[in-house]
């Protein structure tokens, strides 16, 4: 692994809730421009692997690579600023702020960066979800479940990421909100925005994927496009 091509990269990652293992020494990596799932049963790793990228979870030993450089245990603050969103399982938003507000708050650094292009980024969140233009002026905590999963990324969007790291994207959501979400992150790809996504069920995310992992106690034990996965036996049982 590791290349001109990789952008993310772990490396034998190990760590622990506490006293418990949660990775056991996981080694994957991710490509410029892909979308990567990381799949396997419920307690298999996949969120704490998205933990301790984000120097969420503490690694208690491996390196974790984003483009090229070791960046273990640095804060979530600075991981955004190097160009890492993540949205977790519980779609963390501002309920009693409005919608407008919410994303204007996901480009708040790049705000202090002087940074241009927000309007354009604005417009493009309103591209791929027209519901939250129409709910511009809402209170995000009276959204729909959908609705807030659609906000949650929108507003990670506009930190300007170079990679965004997805939690579950699908979790509670009515198959047609899950087609729309999965739609929307396929089409962030066009806007140069590599996308590594955990997922219970490979079929939410075998049409947009390029790659798979299949983790199970902490570790990547086949890896592959998800059609491959979906062919195997280990990957079948994922399928509901």
């Amino acid at each position: 692994m590791g290349s001109d091509d990789t952008i993310l990269e772990l490396i034998d990652v190990k760590a622990k809730y506490g006293l418990v293992t949660a990775l056991a020494g996981i080694s994957f990596s991710v490509g410029h421009g892909e979308i990567a799932a990381l799949i396997g049963p419920h307690g298999a790793g996949k969120s704490a692997a998205l933990k301790a990228i984000c120097g969420l979870l503490p690694v208690v030993s491996g390196e974790i690579r984003f483009e090229g450089k070791v960046v273990n245990g640095i804060p979530m603050e600075r991981l955004v600023e190097l160009g890492i969103s993540y949205v977790d399982e519980k779609r963390l938003i501002f309920p009693s702020m409005s919608v407008s507000d919410n994303l204007v708050l996901g480009a708040y650094r790049r705000h202090l960066r002087g940074t241009n292009g927000l309007s354009t980024d604005m417009s493009t969140v309103f591209q791929l979800f027209p519901i939250l233009e129409e709910r511009l002026k809402q209170t995000a905590g009276t959204l729909s479940g959908g609705e807030k999963q659609m906000l949650a990324i929108g507003r990670a969007f506009m930190a300007g990421p170079k990679l965004l790291l997805l939690d579950c994207p699908s979790l509670r959501l009515a198959p047609i909100l899950v087609k729309k979400v999965m739609g929307a992150i396929s089409e962030l790809r066009d806007h140069g925005i590599t996308t590594l996504l955990v997922e219970q069920n490979v079929k939410a995310v075998s049409h947009i994927a390029d790659r798979g992992y299949f983790l199970e106690k902490g570790q990547v034990i086949l890896s592959g496009s998800p059609q491959e996965l979906l062919s195997n036996s280990n990957g079948s049982r994922l399928v509901s």
